[in-house]
């Protein structure tokens, strides 16, 4: 990153960044793909257990009326029992109506699964919790790998992206100046959306002490396969009233 394009924005031409340690499950040194992203891990195929018929046809989604009338909250498990040469297979079965998400068999991986998904959505991605124990499925938020220079790369211009936007419809009257990226999220979205966390200064704030000027930050930045960049959330941390906000944005595990 050009350094001296984010000094237009930070008072420290290096602003802070989260340490490789605050992305639970991060590996800096894991090979990546070409796009810097580590390749999704392969959806494991429900095999036929024990001529449950039913089960199967449930396991598959295939579009059938018994699937479409189920409650999209009422998620069913389906139990596999071991096999003949005495290993019991871990097996998923998709939830009705929601996108590709996959829940473990164990019961203690059941509840991790529950209430990741409910800080997420209570958080709108920008907190996860405590990560599921197996790979994380298809479309959830997991948090960004900052060893992965692609992804440090992405969210510190998306900020930047952000900062400038919103100076520039301020400008006499409100200018921020970035001191630290706390955190930030990502999922995958025909695109990728990114969901961080940062402070910033209000430098033509007349707030008395000066500290009262500098505020947390959080942004939903949705990035087109293009580079293309779309701000589609921005507010002050723990307020509802957003400074800018897209009605219809990008669809994520929520």
């Amino acid at each position: 990153m050009d350094a001296q394009q984010l000094s237009l924005l930070s008072s420290d031409a290096n602003p802070k960044l989260p340490s490789d340690e605050s992305a639970p499950g991060s590996d800096s040194g894991s090979p990546t793909s070409e796009t810097g992203l580590e390749s999704e891990p392969k959806k494991q195929k429900l095999e036929e257990a024990g001529g449950g018929g039913d089960d199967e046809e449930v396991a598959d989604g295939d579009g059938s009326e018994n699937d479409e009338e189920e409650d999209d909250e009422d998620v069913q498990i389906i139990y596999v029992e071991e096999e003949d040469d005495g290993t019991v297979r871990e097996e998923f079965v998709q939830a009705p109506s929601k996108p590709k998400i996959w829940y473990p068999k164990d019961k203690e991986g059941q509840k991790i699964y529950e209430r990741y998904f409910e800080i997420v959505k209570e958080s709108e991605g920008f907190d996860v919790g405590e990560l599921p124990p197996v790979d994380v499925f298809e479309r959830g938020v997991v948090p960004v790998n900052w060893g992965s220079e692609f992804q440090s790369n992405n969210v510190e211009n998306c900020v930047i992206h952000v900062i400038r936007e919103y100076n520039e419809e301020n400008k006499g009257v409100s200018e921020l100046r970035l001191d630290e990226i706390e955190k930030a999220n990502y999922a995958l979205v025909n695109g990728i959306n990114y969901y961080i966390t940062f402070r910033a200064t209000d430098t033509l704030s007349s707030s008395d002490p000066p500290e009262g000027s500098t505020k947390v930050y959080q942004a939903e930045v949705y990035r087109r396969r293009n580079g293309v960049k779309q701000i589609t959330l921005f507010r002050v941390k723990g307020r509802t009233e957003a400074i800018r906000e897209v009605e219809d944005r990008p669809r994520t595990c929520m």
